[in-house]
């Protein structure tokens, strides 16, 4: 009986104390309190659907051709990562480089980290990002973790183990890959790691301006970076990030989500 005169009320959107109160009696304090939850219950549950309904949409709306380009760019950074930097010890700035820190000392993977710290970042931009940023940028991160765990995983063997003894080159090389693979997602509309996001969200809320915080965020993941990685390395570390930051700006020709105000 309590149940079909909620079913009742809610579908006439009835939904007011007062009027359950009328409809069950004023004996009926029970029966009250359980509308109340019910109804309760049942708008979130339709809040939730809605929510889950508008973002299957937006990922209805992806365009093939973006997802391809960063599925690509996810392949070329992690690539990248697994074969130049993981094996001379040349760092990256921001999350990417903070990946490469935890797989040092915790043995993490750094795709399972780029998505975790991409998510925490997240919660700090989500309101300054449009919902295609953010669907796109699912895409990047679960692909660049898919490629790295299966690189790592199935014990792929290093392409150029010899590049350890080479520091110049392995810089130059790895502000490459990690240039042009950045580069392509930012262009296809994306991001590959949780710095952009962080950054986009101070830019708004506190007016700091975006390359600041990219400044900010790379010098202190390569000084923490100097708990494993020689001075010596670290100042060729720095030169891949300034490489790739050119390459990204150029690849991306003049990307809305990186290293721009």
């Amino acid at each position: 009986m309590c149940y079909n005169i909620v079913r009742l009320l809610n579908r006439e959107c009835v939904i007011s104390k007062e009027k359950i109160r009328l409809a069950l009696g004023p004996d009926s304090a029970i029966c009250k309190q359980n509308a109340i939850k019910y109804i309760s219950h049942d708008s979130d549950e339709n809040e939730m659907h809605k929510i889950f309904t508008d973002i299957l949409n937006t990922y209805k709306e992806l365009k093939i051709k973006n997802i391809s380009q960063i599925v690509l760019g996810a392949a070329i950074v992690s690539f990248g990562m697994y074969n130049v930097h993981d094996v001379a010890d040349i760092t990256e700035g921001g999350v990417l480089g903070l990946n490469l820190l935890f797989s040092h000392w915790f043995g993490i993977n750094p795709g399972f980290t780029n998505a975790v710290l991409t998510f925490v970042c997240f919660l700090f931009g989500y309101k300054t990002m449009g919902k295609s940023f953010i669907a796109y940028t699912s895409v990047s991160v679960f692909s660049y973790y898919a490629f790295y765990m299966f690189l790592q995983y199935a014990e792929i063997p290093k392409v150029c183990p010899g590049i350890v003894g080479r520091p110049l080159i392995a810089a130059i090389v790895g502000a490459i890959f990690v240039g042009v693979g950045v580069g392509l997602t930012v262009r296809a509309g994306a991001a590959l790691s949780g710095d952009d996001a962080l950054a986009m969200a101070l830019n708004s809320r506190f007016r700091v301006k975006i390359s600041l915080v990219y400044l900010i965020s790379d010098l202190t993941v390569l000084l923490l970076s100097l708990t494993y990685i020689p001075l010596s390395r670290i100042l060729y570390s720095l030169l891949t990030v300034v490489l790739s930051g050119q390459i990204i700006e150029l690849i991306s020709f003049k990307g809305h989500y990186r290293k721009n105000d």
